[in-house]
């Protein structure tokens, strides 16, 4: 069957160098192929074993040598050797963080789109992975939901951890794009060790908890909202520091209680098919989800959308129709030029024929997460 192709592309990005928490300007780029380089290996870094501590008592005492992690080493007065012991290892810290919202299924409903900058350093941005899933200095732990409308039926943001509230902001507002400022609504929560937290970006006269209110971990706070210097995409801000206000990466120090979906290779978020006439298709699309369409008549042209988090530069986002009849047309991919935590893309095809055409997902050559879908065409 010969195929005529119309093709259009639009690309609404958030790249590893902008602020996911930032001013929410949509940014427009055009799909430019390149060379595919390899996923780029997360680099973690090296440890290193503490310095032997040499411990002297009262000089009759047994000098001991404290090596770590898990051997003591006690010497004589002329530093012979007395004896070797086995010490008791170190613990592992307490699982203290629960997971801060409560939106359905990870991958699905939610996603975290951006963690604590590791590197803490200009222009060295990186998370505790040492992948590029994070930006500049970011403090916190960004679970993004699925658009706008996921907010709007209310989304609850509950205390990862028990303790006392002791300072919140309300009042901005969630979709005045020109009109938001840099304040962003926020509830702030002690612990009974000093540490606090910050629950950000929450949805205007959401709060169900005031200052000077105890809660207990799980306990609901607010909705998720889209506040203050948020990227359009409404998420929670989760951000905690230690008493003496150094900040805390809950996934790095072993201290959350639920694993993270990192995008160790880039997965879809979710896809479609849509009208051209959808009116979140174009522009809207990083902050709502176009209506999913399975069926079309002949005269209309299937647009395909798609939102997809942790795509490294030079991955590869490749689109199969097979029709009806067997033949098999590949649409244009996008090659990522950079490295993006989450990205939203749109390209279509001429009129599909009659009958039912398989649309088949892949980035690079593996098949990818979402797999396939199927779209029925009828003529009358």
């Amino acid at each position: 069957m010969a195929v005529t192709k119309k093709i259009f592309l639009i690309i609404i990005l958030l790249g590893s160098g902008l602020s996911a928490c930032g001013s929410g300007e949509a940014k427009l780029a055009t799909a430019v192929p390149i060379v595919a380089t390899p996923f780029p290996t997360a680099t973690l870094p090296t440890a290193t074993l503490p310095t032997a501590t040499l411990v002297k008592n009262r000089p009759t005492a047994v000098t001991t040598i404290l090596l770590t992690p898990n051997v003591e080493i006690s010497l004589d007065d002329d530093l012979e050797i007395v004896e070797i012991t086995a010490t008791k290892p170190p613990t592992r810290p307490p699982l203290i963080y629960r997971l801060p919202i409560e939106a359905g299924q990870q991958g699905v409903d939610w996603f975290i789109g951006s963690y604590v900058d590791a590197e803490k350093a200009d222009g060295d941005a990186a998370d505790f992975r040492g992948g590029f899933m994070t930006y500049d200095w970011h403090k916190g732990t960004d679970f993004f939901i699925r658009d706008l409308d996921h907010m709007e039926t209310g989304v609850p943001v509950l205390a990862a951890r028990s303790g006392t509230v002791v300072e919140l902001h309300d009042g901005e507002n969630d979709y005045d794009w020109e009109g938001k400022g840099r304040q962003n609504n926020f509830i702030k929560i002690t612990h009974d060790d000093g540490s606090f937290a910050f629950y950000s970006h929450l949805k205007r006269d959401s709060l169900v908890v005031r200052v000077g209110d105890t809660v207990a971990a799980g306990d609901p706070l607010v909705l998720v909202g889209n506040s203050g210097l948020s990227s359009g995409h409404p998420h929670l801000h989760f951000e905690v520091h230690a008493a003496n206000g150094r900040t805390i990466d809950i996934f790095g120090e072993n201290l959350a209680d639920f694993e993270p979906l990192y995008p160790d290779k880039p997965f879809i978020f979710a896809a479609g098919a849509a009208q051209r006439e959808d009116p979140h298709l174009f522009g809207d699309l990083s902050r709502y989800t176009p209506t999913h369409t399975a069926a079309f008549s002949c005269a209309e042209t299937p647009y395909f959308w798609y939102k997809i988090v942790g795509m490294a530069q030079g991955d590869r986002l490749r689109t199969l129709v097979i029709y009806p009849d067997g033949v098999v047309n590949e649409l244009p991919s996008f090659v990522a030029d950079q490295d993006y935590r989450f990205i939203y893309w749109v390209v279509y095809d001429a009129p599909l024929p009659p009958g039912t055409s398989i649309i088949r997902y892949f980035f690079n050559d593996d098949i990818a997460n979402v797999g396939e879908m199927a779209l029925w065409t009828t003529c009358e």
